[in-house]
Protein backbone atom coordinates (compact mmCIF):
# COMPACT_ATOMS: atom_id res chain seq x y z
CA UNK A 1 0.00 0.00 0.00
CA UNK A 2 1.43 3.53 -0.70
CA UNK A 3 2.00 6.12 1.56
CA UNK A 4 -0.63 8.48 -0.05
CA UNK A 5 -3.40 5.45 0.51
CA UNK A 6 -2.19 4.64 4.28
CA UNK A 7 -2.19 8.51 4.79
CA UNK A 8 -6.19 9.39 2.65
CA UNK A 9 -7.30 6.28 5.14
CA UNK A 10 -5.77 7.23 8.22
CA UNK A 11 -7.48 11.10 7.76
CA UNK A 12 -10.41 9.15 6.24
CA UNK A 13 -11.09 7.33 9.95
CA UNK A 14 -10.23 10.32 12.11
CA UNK A 15 -12.66 12.40 10.56
CA UNK A 16 -15.04 9.50 11.10
CA UNK A 17 -14.63 8.76 14.36
CA UNK A 18 -14.27 12.89 15.00
CA UNK A 19 -17.64 13.41 13.63
CA UNK A 20 -19.41 10.55 14.70
CA UNK A 21 -19.75 8.15 11.34
CA UNK A 22 -18.34 4.49 11.09
CA UNK A 23 -15.42 3.87 8.42
CA UNK A 24 -16.07 0.14 7.00
CA UNK A 25 -14.47 -1.91 4.18
CA UNK A 26 -16.82 -3.63 1.82
CA UNK A 27 -14.06 -5.16 -0.70
CA UNK A 28 -10.70 -5.04 -1.64
CA UNK A 29 -11.48 -1.59 -3.49
CA UNK A 30 -14.61 -0.36 -1.86
CA UNK A 31 -15.04 1.62 1.43
CA UNK A 32 -17.97 2.82 2.92
CA UNK A 33 -18.72 6.06 5.17
CA UNK A 34 -21.64 5.72 7.19
CA UNK A 35 -22.87 9.03 8.28
CA UNK A 36 -24.75 9.86 11.87
CA UNK A 37 -28.02 10.00 9.86
CA UNK A 38 -27.20 6.55 7.80
CA UNK A 39 -26.72 7.82 4.94
CA UNK A 40 -23.64 5.98 3.64
CA UNK A 41 -20.86 7.58 1.31
CA UNK A 42 -19.32 4.59 -1.52
CA UNK A 43 -15.09 5.35 -1.22
CA UNK A 44 -13.53 3.75 -4.11
CA UNK A 45 -9.82 3.48 -4.27
CA UNK A 46 -6.84 1.82 -6.27
CA UNK A 47 -6.97 -1.51 -7.19
CA UNK A 48 -3.83 -3.02 -5.34
CA UNK A 49 -5.40 -1.73 -2.17
CA UNK A 50 -5.50 -5.26 0.14
CA UNK A 51 -6.07 -3.95 3.96
CA UNK A 52 -5.83 -0.60 5.98
CA UNK A 53 -4.20 -1.00 8.89
CA UNK A 54 -3.33 2.68 10.51
CA UNK A 55 -2.22 3.47 14.04
CA UNK A 56 -4.93 4.83 16.33
CA UNK A 57 -8.00 3.69 14.10
CA UNK A 58 -9.87 0.97 14.96
CA UNK A 59 -9.71 -1.84 12.16
CA UNK A 60 -11.96 -1.62 8.78
CA UNK A 61 -15.53 -4.45 9.63
CA UNK A 62 -16.79 -5.83 6.18
CA UNK A 63 -20.00 -5.06 5.34
CA UNK A 64 -22.00 -7.14 3.12
CA UNK A 65 -23.81 -6.97 -0.53
CA UNK A 66 -26.82 -7.41 1.05
CA UNK A 67 -26.32 -5.56 4.81
CA UNK A 68 -25.31 -2.22 2.01
CA UNK A 69 -28.17 -2.86 0.30
CA UNK A 70 -30.39 -3.25 3.37
CA UNK A 71 -28.84 -0.04 4.96
CA UNK A 72 -29.87 1.78 1.74
CA UNK A 73 -33.33 0.68 2.16
CA UNK A 74 -33.87 1.68 5.61
CA UNK A 75 -31.83 5.21 4.56
CA UNK A 76 -34.74 5.60 1.97
CA UNK A 77 -37.43 5.16 4.17
CA UNK A 78 -36.17 7.35 6.60
CA UNK A 79 -35.79 10.17 4.16
CA UNK A 80 -39.22 9.39 2.78
CA UNK A 81 -40.96 9.82 6.12
CA UNK A 82 -41.52 6.31 7.10
CA UNK A 83 -41.20 6.08 11.05
CA UNK A 84 -38.55 3.75 12.73
CA UNK A 85 -41.21 1.72 14.07
CA UNK A 86 -42.63 0.93 10.93
CA UNK A 87 -39.18 -0.03 10.10
CA UNK A 88 -38.58 -2.14 12.87
CA UNK A 89 -41.94 -4.03 12.37
CA UNK A 90 -40.65 -4.66 8.80
CA UNK A 91 -36.84 -5.80 9.38
CA UNK A 92 -37.42 -8.81 8.60
CA UNK A 93 -39.41 -8.33 5.25
CA UNK A 94 -36.23 -5.86 4.62
CA UNK A 95 -33.68 -8.09 5.19
CA UNK A 96 -35.41 -10.88 3.00
CA UNK A 97 -35.41 -8.26 0.00
CA UNK A 98 -32.33 -7.34 0.17
CA UNK A 99 -30.99 -10.65 0.38
CA UNK A 100 -33.01 -11.12 -2.77
CA UNK A 101 -31.48 -7.82 -4.65
CA UNK A 102 -28.09 -8.94 -3.56
CA UNK A 103 -28.77 -12.21 -5.32
CA UNK A 104 -29.41 -10.37 -7.95
CA UNK A 105 -26.71 -8.00 -8.70
CA UNK A 106 -24.06 -10.47 -7.93
CA UNK A 107 -25.33 -12.77 -10.78
CA UNK A 108 -26.11 -10.48 -12.83
CA UNK A 109 -22.45 -8.68 -12.64
CA UNK A 110 -21.29 -12.38 -13.33
CA UNK A 111 -22.13 -11.68 -16.90
CA UNK A 112 -21.70 -7.90 -16.88
CA UNK A 113 -18.98 -6.17 -15.65
CA UNK A 114 -18.98 -3.37 -12.70
CA UNK A 115 -16.50 -1.15 -14.61
CA UNK A 116 -17.29 0.38 -17.97
CA UNK A 117 -15.10 1.70 -20.60
CA UNK A 118 -13.52 5.25 -19.89
CA UNK A 119 -13.51 6.02 -23.60
CA UNK A 120 -17.20 5.37 -24.14
CA UNK A 121 -19.65 8.35 -23.02
CA UNK A 122 -21.72 4.96 -23.16
CA UNK A 123 -21.49 2.56 -20.42
CA UNK A 124 -19.83 -0.24 -22.41
CA UNK A 125 -17.07 -3.12 -21.85
CA UNK A 126 -15.46 -5.61 -24.26
CA UNK A 127 -16.71 -9.64 -23.43
CA UNK A 128 -15.32 -12.15 -24.86
CA UNK A 129 -18.86 -13.84 -25.60
CA UNK A 130 -21.56 -12.40 -26.93
CA UNK A 131 -25.52 -13.27 -26.87
CA UNK A 132 -26.18 -15.99 -29.82
CA UNK A 133 -28.07 -14.96 -32.93
CA UNK A 134 -30.91 -17.67 -31.68
CA UNK A 135 -31.06 -16.41 -28.74
CA UNK A 136 -31.37 -12.96 -29.81
CA UNK A 137 -33.97 -13.78 -32.04
CA UNK A 138 -36.19 -15.29 -29.98
CA UNK A 139 -35.45 -12.98 -26.71
CA UNK A 140 -36.97 -10.06 -29.16
CA UNK A 141 -39.63 -11.44 -31.37
CA UNK A 142 -41.61 -14.47 -29.26
CA UNK A 143 -41.23 -12.53 -25.53
CA UNK A 144 -42.03 -8.77 -27.09
CA UNK A 145 -42.84 -6.16 -23.81
CA UNK A 146 -46.62 -5.55 -23.16
CA UNK A 147 -47.17 -9.16 -24.69
CA UNK A 148 -47.89 -10.22 -21.20
CA UNK A 149 -47.89 -7.35 -18.58
CA UNK A 150 -48.36 -9.52 -15.77
CA UNK A 151 -45.55 -11.94 -17.19
CA UNK A 152 -43.52 -9.38 -19.32
CA UNK A 153 -40.29 -11.11 -17.50
CA UNK A 154 -41.03 -14.92 -17.83
CA UNK A 155 -39.79 -17.14 -19.88
CA UNK A 156 -41.20 -20.47 -20.80
CA UNK A 157 -39.40 -23.54 -19.07
CA UNK A 158 -39.84 -25.26 -22.25
CA UNK A 159 -37.28 -23.23 -23.35
CA UNK A 160 -35.09 -23.20 -20.52
CA UNK A 161 -32.65 -25.88 -21.89
CA UNK A 162 -31.70 -24.62 -25.42
CA UNK A 163 -31.56 -21.39 -24.48
CA UNK A 164 -29.10 -22.04 -21.80
CA UNK A 165 -27.42 -24.09 -24.13
CA UNK A 166 -26.92 -21.65 -27.03
CA UNK A 167 -27.11 -18.67 -24.59
CA UNK A 168 -23.40 -17.02 -25.89
CA UNK A 169 -21.44 -17.54 -28.30
CA UNK A 170 -18.23 -16.74 -29.23
CA UNK A 171 -17.43 -14.06 -31.67
CA UNK A 172 -16.32 -14.71 -35.27
CA UNK A 173 -12.15 -14.76 -35.13
CA UNK A 174 -12.05 -14.72 -31.29
CA UNK A 175 -12.43 -11.30 -31.72
CA UNK A 176 -13.96 -9.49 -28.43
CA UNK A 177 -17.45 -7.68 -28.72
CA UNK A 178 -18.87 -4.57 -27.62
CA UNK A 179 -21.80 -4.47 -25.13
CA UNK A 180 -23.77 -1.56 -23.69
CA UNK A 181 -26.21 -0.38 -21.18
CA UNK A 182 -28.03 2.88 -20.87
CA UNK A 183 -26.41 5.96 -20.45
CA UNK A 184 -29.71 7.95 -19.79
CA UNK A 185 -32.89 6.44 -18.29
CA UNK A 186 -36.25 8.25 -19.15
CA UNK A 187 -38.63 6.78 -16.25
CA UNK A 188 -41.45 9.00 -16.89
CA UNK A 189 -44.64 9.38 -15.62
CA UNK A 190 -47.87 7.70 -17.51
CA UNK A 191 -49.26 10.00 -19.85
CA UNK A 192 -47.04 12.81 -19.33
CA UNK A 193 -45.39 12.91 -22.91
CA UNK A 194 -42.78 10.53 -22.82
CA UNK A 195 -43.57 8.57 -25.73
CA UNK A 196 -42.93 11.68 -27.44
CA UNK A 197 -40.27 12.47 -25.94
CA UNK A 198 -39.15 9.39 -26.83
CA UNK A 199 -39.57 9.60 -30.51
CA UNK A 200 -38.10 12.86 -30.72
CA UNK A 201 -34.83 11.99 -28.75
CA UNK A 202 -34.28 8.66 -30.87
CA UNK A 203 -34.10 11.12 -33.93
CA UNK A 204 -30.99 12.96 -32.76
CA UNK A 205 -27.62 11.66 -34.54
CA UNK A 206 -25.83 10.73 -31.51
CA UNK A 207 -28.61 8.85 -29.42
CA UNK A 208 -29.25 5.33 -30.43
CA UNK A 209 -32.58 3.75 -30.11
CA UNK A 210 -33.06 0.85 -28.34
CA UNK A 211 -35.16 -2.17 -29.82
CA UNK A 212 -37.93 -1.51 -27.26
CA UNK A 213 -38.65 1.27 -26.01
CA UNK A 214 -40.15 -0.03 -22.44
CA UNK A 215 -38.50 -3.25 -21.67
CA UNK A 216 -40.18 -2.87 -18.13
CA UNK A 217 -37.20 -5.13 -16.95
CA UNK A 218 -35.95 -3.70 -13.28
CA UNK A 219 -39.35 -2.93 -12.17
CA UNK A 220 -39.89 -6.70 -10.48
CA UNK A 221 -36.20 -8.84 -10.89
CA UNK A 222 -34.72 -6.95 -7.92
CA UNK A 223 -36.97 -8.43 -5.66
CA UNK A 224 -38.05 -11.17 -7.24
CA UNK A 225 -35.28 -12.80 -9.01
CA UNK A 226 -35.08 -16.02 -10.24
CA UNK A 227 -34.12 -19.10 -7.53
CA UNK A 228 -31.42 -20.39 -10.14
CA UNK A 229 -28.40 -18.57 -11.31
CA UNK A 230 -28.48 -20.03 -14.65
CA UNK A 231 -32.36 -18.90 -15.60
CA UNK A 232 -31.03 -15.28 -14.27
CA UNK A 233 -28.69 -15.21 -17.06
CA UNK A 234 -30.99 -15.88 -19.64
CA UNK A 235 -33.15 -13.26 -18.10
CA UNK A 236 -30.76 -10.49 -18.15
CA UNK A 237 -29.81 -11.53 -21.57
CA UNK A 238 -32.63 -10.82 -22.67
CA UNK A 239 -32.88 -7.05 -21.34
CA UNK A 240 -28.91 -6.98 -23.16
CA UNK A 241 -30.47 -8.31 -26.05
CA UNK A 242 -32.48 -5.07 -25.96
CA UNK A 243 -29.31 -2.77 -26.12
CA UNK A 244 -27.51 -4.99 -29.47
CA UNK A 245 -28.03 -2.66 -31.95
CA UNK A 246 -27.24 0.36 -30.11
CA UNK A 247 -23.91 -1.55 -28.87
CA UNK A 248 -22.96 -2.60 -32.90
CA UNK A 249 -23.51 1.20 -33.82
CA UNK A 250 -21.41 2.36 -30.89
CA UNK A 251 -18.69 -0.01 -31.62
CA UNK A 252 -18.90 0.41 -35.39
CA UNK A 253 -19.12 4.33 -36.06
CA UNK A 254 -16.37 6.73 -35.82
CA UNK A 255 -17.32 8.31 -33.79
CA UNK A 256 -19.14 5.93 -31.63
CA UNK A 257 -17.37 7.20 -28.08
CA UNK A 258 -20.20 10.15 -28.13
CA UNK A 259 -23.04 7.91 -28.93
CA UNK A 260 -25.58 6.85 -26.52
CA UNK A 261 -28.86 4.94 -25.72
CA UNK A 262 -31.48 4.69 -22.82
CA UNK A 263 -34.39 3.02 -20.74
CA UNK A 264 -37.44 4.85 -20.96
CA UNK A 265 -39.48 1.87 -18.64
CA UNK A 266 -41.71 4.14 -17.00
CA UNK A 267 -42.34 1.03 -14.36
CA UNK A 268 -38.72 2.18 -13.00
CA UNK A 269 -40.33 5.25 -10.97
CA UNK A 270 -43.79 4.48 -10.52
CA UNK A 271 -45.59 1.06 -9.37
CA UNK A 272 -47.29 0.73 -12.65
CA UNK A 273 -47.53 -2.90 -12.40
CA UNK A 274 -50.27 -4.02 -9.53
CA UNK A 275 -51.48 -7.48 -10.36
CA UNK A 276 -50.58 -10.44 -8.37
CA UNK A 277 -47.77 -8.93 -6.72
CA UNK A 278 -48.70 -6.08 -3.95
CA UNK A 279 -44.95 -3.75 -3.72
CA UNK A 280 -44.96 -2.02 -0.89
CA UNK A 281 -42.99 1.00 0.09
CA UNK A 282 -39.34 -1.40 0.99
CA UNK A 283 -39.45 -2.80 -1.97
CA UNK A 284 -39.73 0.43 -3.89
CA UNK A 285 -36.68 1.56 -2.68
CA UNK A 286 -34.42 -1.25 -3.43
CA UNK A 287 -35.20 -1.06 -6.97
CA UNK A 288 -33.67 2.25 -7.28
CA UNK A 289 -30.47 0.78 -4.77
CA UNK A 290 -29.96 -2.08 -7.07
CA UNK A 291 -30.40 0.33 -10.60
CA UNK A 292 -27.79 2.88 -8.93
CA UNK A 293 -25.53 -0.09 -8.40
CA UNK A 294 -25.51 -0.81 -12.15
CA UNK A 295 -25.73 2.75 -13.77
CA UNK A 296 -24.13 4.58 -11.03
CA UNK A 297 -23.83 7.70 -13.66
CA UNK A 298 -26.66 7.78 -15.46
CA UNK A 299 -28.41 10.80 -16.27
CA UNK A 300 -32.11 11.19 -15.65
CA UNK A 301 -35.12 11.97 -17.44
CA UNK A 302 -38.33 13.02 -15.55
CA UNK A 303 -41.19 14.41 -17.80
CA UNK A 304 -44.11 15.57 -16.26
CA UNK A 305 -47.63 16.97 -16.90
CA UNK A 306 -50.27 19.00 -14.98
CA UNK A 307 -51.88 15.66 -12.72
CA UNK A 308 -55.54 16.84 -12.74
CA UNK A 309 -55.63 16.11 -17.00
CA UNK A 310 -53.13 13.33 -16.51
CA UNK A 311 -55.05 11.07 -14.18
CA UNK A 312 -57.89 11.16 -16.16
CA UNK A 313 -55.94 11.14 -19.25
CA UNK A 314 -53.98 8.03 -17.57
CA UNK A 315 -58.12 6.29 -16.66
CA UNK A 316 -59.04 7.14 -20.53
CA UNK A 317 -55.70 5.38 -21.69
CA UNK A 318 -56.03 2.25 -19.57
CA UNK A 319 -60.23 1.88 -20.05
CA UNK A 320 -58.97 0.56 -23.91
CA UNK A 321 -57.07 -2.24 -22.05
CA UNK A 322 -59.97 -3.04 -19.34
CA UNK A 323 -62.99 -1.54 -20.86
CA UNK A 324 -65.50 -0.06 -18.88
CA UNK A 325 -69.12 -1.18 -19.49
CA UNK A 326 -70.35 0.40 -22.60
CA UNK A 327 -73.11 2.05 -20.70
CA UNK A 328 -71.12 3.83 -18.66
CA UNK A 329 -70.02 7.22 -19.00
CA UNK A 330 -66.43 7.73 -18.05
CA UNK A 331 -66.33 10.85 -16.55
CA UNK A 332 -68.75 9.58 -14.54
CA UNK A 333 -67.22 6.51 -13.62
CA UNK A 334 -64.03 8.32 -13.27
CA UNK A 335 -65.74 10.86 -10.74
CA UNK A 336 -66.79 8.24 -8.49
CA UNK A 337 -64.52 6.14 -8.23
CA UNK A 338 -61.55 8.62 -7.75
CA UNK A 339 -63.81 10.28 -4.91
CA UNK A 340 -62.78 6.60 -3.36
CA UNK A 341 -59.05 6.81 -4.30
CA UNK A 342 -58.39 10.24 -2.40
CA UNK A 343 -61.29 8.93 0.44
CA UNK A 344 -58.70 6.26 0.64
CA UNK A 345 -55.57 8.43 0.70
CA UNK A 346 -57.07 11.24 2.82
CA UNK A 347 -57.61 8.04 5.85
CA UNK A 348 -54.09 6.77 5.15
CA UNK A 349 -51.62 9.81 5.66
CA UNK A 350 -54.02 10.24 9.13
CA UNK A 351 -51.24 7.36 10.55
CA UNK A 352 -49.00 6.68 7.92
CA UNK A 353 -46.31 8.86 5.61
CA UNK A 354 -47.31 9.92 2.34
CA UNK A 355 -44.71 8.20 0.58
CA UNK A 356 -46.69 4.82 2.34
CA UNK A 357 -50.17 6.06 0.86
CA UNK A 358 -48.93 6.81 -2.55
CA UNK A 359 -48.05 3.02 -2.80
CA UNK A 360 -50.74 1.54 -0.28
CA UNK A 361 -54.12 2.60 -1.34
CA UNK A 362 -56.09 0.28 -2.80
CA UNK A 363 -59.83 1.16 -4.18
CA UNK A 364 -62.33 -1.65 -5.11
CA UNK A 365 -60.81 -0.99 -8.88
CA UNK A 366 -57.01 -1.81 -8.97
CA UNK A 367 -55.77 1.15 -10.73
CA UNK A 368 -57.36 4.19 -9.30
CA UNK A 369 -54.68 4.43 -6.63
CA UNK A 370 -52.39 4.39 -9.43
CA UNK A 371 -54.09 7.08 -11.56
CA UNK A 372 -53.95 9.31 -7.87
CA UNK A 373 -50.16 8.01 -6.97
CA UNK A 374 -48.92 8.61 -9.79
CA UNK A 375 -49.18 12.27 -9.81
CA UNK A 376 -47.65 12.92 -6.50
CA UNK A 377 -44.27 13.81 -8.22
CA UNK A 378 -42.09 14.97 -5.54
CA UNK A 379 -42.85 11.65 -3.70
CA UNK A 380 -41.07 9.77 -6.59
CA UNK A 381 -38.29 12.24 -7.27
CA UNK A 382 -37.32 12.59 -3.97
CA UNK A 383 -36.88 8.56 -3.78
CA UNK A 384 -34.93 8.27 -7.05
CA UNK A 385 -32.79 11.20 -5.44
CA UNK A 386 -31.76 8.94 -2.37
CA UNK A 387 -29.87 7.26 -4.62
CA UNK A 388 -28.13 9.33 -7.68
CA UNK A 389 -26.81 13.12 -6.58
CA UNK A 390 -29.42 16.15 -7.73
CA UNK A 391 -26.92 17.28 -10.75
CA UNK A 392 -27.89 13.40 -12.63
CA UNK A 393 -31.62 14.50 -12.82
CA UNK A 394 -33.65 17.31 -15.22
CA UNK A 395 -36.77 17.90 -14.71
CA UNK A 396 -39.16 18.68 -17.18
CA UNK A 397 -42.94 20.19 -17.84
CA UNK A 398 -44.69 18.60 -20.23
CA UNK A 399 -46.69 21.50 -21.12
CA UNK A 400 -43.23 23.49 -21.38
CA UNK A 401 -42.09 21.08 -23.94
CA UNK A 402 -45.15 21.43 -26.29
CA UNK A 403 -44.97 25.29 -26.15
CA UNK A 404 -41.27 25.40 -26.20
CA UNK A 405 -40.08 22.49 -27.97
CA UNK A 406 -36.44 23.68 -29.43
CA UNK A 407 -35.59 25.48 -25.96
CA UNK A 408 -36.80 22.45 -24.08
CA UNK A 409 -35.10 20.02 -26.44
CA UNK A 410 -31.52 21.99 -26.16
CA UNK A 411 -31.84 21.99 -22.43
CA UNK A 412 -31.80 18.04 -22.80
CA UNK A 413 -29.01 17.78 -24.99
CA UNK A 414 -27.09 19.94 -22.90
CA UNK A 415 -27.70 17.91 -20.24
CA UNK A 416 -26.91 14.68 -22.49
CA UNK A 417 -23.61 16.66 -23.12
CA UNK A 418 -24.53 15.90 -26.49
CA UNK A 419 -24.92 17.76 -29.72
CA UNK A 420 -27.96 20.53 -30.12
CA UNK A 421 -30.68 19.10 -32.25
CA UNK A 422 -30.99 20.88 -35.78
CA UNK A 423 -33.35 23.33 -35.18
CA UNK A 424 -36.28 22.08 -38.07
CA UNK A 425 -35.36 18.65 -36.35
CA UNK A 426 -36.55 19.86 -33.61
CA UNK A 427 -39.91 20.90 -34.44
CA UNK A 428 -41.13 18.90 -36.62
CA UNK A 429 -40.19 16.23 -34.50
CA UNK A 430 -42.14 17.25 -31.77
CA UNK A 431 -45.43 17.54 -34.35
CA UNK A 432 -45.82 14.05 -34.62
CA UNK A 433 -47.14 12.89 -31.70
CA UNK A 434 -49.82 10.29 -31.74
CA UNK A 435 -52.72 10.92 -29.89
CA UNK A 436 -54.32 7.64 -28.33
CA UNK A 437 -57.35 8.39 -26.65
CA UNK A 438 -59.44 9.30 -28.86
CA UNK A 439 -62.63 9.49 -25.76
CA UNK A 440 -64.51 12.96 -26.39
CA UNK A 441 -65.79 12.89 -23.02
CA UNK A 442 -64.46 16.00 -21.33
CA UNK A 443 -63.55 15.73 -17.43
CA UNK A 444 -66.40 16.47 -15.10
CA UNK A 445 -66.08 20.49 -13.76
CA UNK A 446 -66.77 18.85 -10.43
CA UNK A 447 -64.23 16.19 -10.75
CA UNK A 448 -61.49 18.82 -11.83
CA UNK A 449 -61.67 20.83 -8.69
CA UNK A 450 -61.84 17.61 -6.47
CA UNK A 451 -58.08 16.63 -8.41
CA UNK A 452 -57.01 20.44 -7.65
CA UNK A 453 -57.75 20.58 -4.77
CA UNK A 454 -56.22 16.90 -4.07
CA UNK A 455 -52.86 17.80 -5.70
CA UNK A 456 -52.54 21.69 -4.75
CA UNK A 457 -50.32 20.86 -1.70
CA UNK A 458 -47.98 18.58 -3.46
CA UNK A 459 -47.47 20.92 -5.92
CA UNK A 460 -46.88 23.55 -3.91
CA UNK A 461 -44.06 20.86 -2.30
CA UNK A 462 -42.81 20.33 -5.70
CA UNK A 463 -42.29 24.29 -5.84
CA UNK A 464 -40.14 24.27 -3.27
CA UNK A 465 -38.03 21.67 -4.06
CA UNK A 466 -37.57 21.57 -7.50
CA UNK A 467 -39.38 25.19 -8.94
CA UNK A 468 -42.00 23.01 -10.87
CA UNK A 469 -45.75 23.88 -10.24
CA UNK A 470 -49.23 24.05 -11.50
CA UNK A 471 -51.09 26.84 -10.47
CA UNK A 472 -55.05 26.63 -10.12
CA UNK A 473 -57.83 29.28 -9.99
CA UNK A 474 -60.77 28.02 -8.13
Amino acid sequence: MTSSIKLFLALAASVAAITGCVFYKLDKTTFVLKKRDNSIDHVYLHSNLTTAITPNVQPLVKVSLEESISEDMKRCSLAMGVSPNVLEQNKYNIASIAKKAAFFLETFWEIVPKDYLSNYKNPCWYSNVTISTNVSKFLREKLPAYKNKSKSDIIPQSDIPWLLKELFETPTQGNQTLQCLPYFLLPGIPKSGTTTLHSTLSQHPQIIKPDIKEPQWWYKLPVSPPASKKYMHVIAARYLSNFLYPSSEISGRKDGGSLVTYDASQAMMVNLHDSGFHINHEDYCAFPAVISRVLPQAKIIVLMRDPVPRAYSHHLFMNREWPIDKKQDPALYFEKHIQKAVNEFQQCVRNNSIYECVNKVRTDFKQLSMWLGSGVYHIHIQKWMQFWPKEQFILLKTEKMALKPVSTLKKITNFLSLDPFPEKTAVNATKERKRVNNHKREMLPSTKKLLQSFYQPFNKKLEKLFGINWKYDH
